[in-house]
């Protein structure tokens, strides 16, 4: 069944929303609770650096701060190159996007 159309042949703006719920929530099935926590936890760790960058925190010493943890220095990268052009919550929402999708690339390979 096609979304009503409003006669003009555009959608109306509620079903079009729904719909696009729809196709975000589905692929969404396919990733655990577990990973989901863990793509949340991350979207969380990026939101902190952003902050943390918006207070005056250079990427140098963000990368000094979290040495200890070398997997995590090319998000820091991200992040600050990202800085100039996005929000805060596009760069987490991103990061979000990029960890789930990992996960479900991760889950169709086995």
């Amino acid at each position: 069944m096609l979304p009503k159309t409003d006669g003009r042949g555009r959608v109306n703006l509620l079903v079009g929303c729904a719909l696009a719920w729809a196709l975000v929530a589905l692929p969404a099935c396919a990733v655990t609770k577990e990973e989901r926590q863990a793509c949340e936890g991350y979207r969380d760790l990026v939101m902190d650096v952003a902050r943390k960058a918006d207070a005056g925190v250079t990427e140098q010493q963000m990368k000094r701060l979290l040495a200890a943890q070398p997997d995590l220095l090319p998000m820091v990268e991200i992040i600050y190159e990202q800085k100039a052009r996005r929000s805060n919550r596009n760069i987490a929402a991103w990061h979000f996007a990029a960890c789930m999708g990992d996960a479900r690339e991760r889950r169709s390979a086995r």
